[in-house]
This record gives structure tokens, sequence and C-alpha cells, in this order.
């Protein structure tokens, strides 16, 4: 099964910057920190800005963040069984 980049990872092959994803985005650059770091959940209207400015797909957006979020959070990422990290 392929897995989705992060979003740093995608900002690493396109040359941009975090302040220049804030800025064709139309979102905080604070914020587009966080999200790029894992720190912070996106709201969905978030996504959809990020996606178009980024000219992504919404649902590939979704899962490239869904990977961001796993990479800065393993401990809660999910496992192959489809349950929460942890001990089961």
């Amino acid at each position: 099964m392929k897995t989705e980049p992060t979003l740093r990872e995608i900002l690493d092959q396109r040359g941009l910057t975090n302040d220049e994803l804030a800025l064709v985005a139309d979102v905080d650059p604070t914020t587009a920190r966080r999200i790029v770091t894992g720190k912070s959940q996106p709201r969905p209207g978030t996504i959809i800005s990020m996606a178009r400015g980024l000219g992504l797909p919404v649902i590939r957006m979704r899962n490239i963040l869904a990977a961001t979020w796993s990479a800065a959070h393993p401990e809660v990422a999910e496992r192959d069984d489809g349950t929460a990290g942890g001990t089961p």
C-alpha cells in the first residue's frame, strides 16, 4: 500500500517554505507552520484552501495531512489492524 508523503515533503519537492504555503493558501503563517509540523490539525476550510493553493485534489490534501499527523504522532497512528497505537 502506497503511503502519502507528509506536507513537509510536498513543500520540499516544490521548493516552498511554510510562509509561501501560507501565502498561496491564504492562511496565517503560524497556522501553516503548525500544520506542517503536525502540531495542529486544520479545519475543513483550511484543508480546502491549502489544496487549492497547492493545486491538489482535496482528498489527496486530506491524505497528505493524515500522513503528516501520523508522522508527528506515531503513538496514536493507526496500526495495520485498524486499532489505535499502543496496546490493544
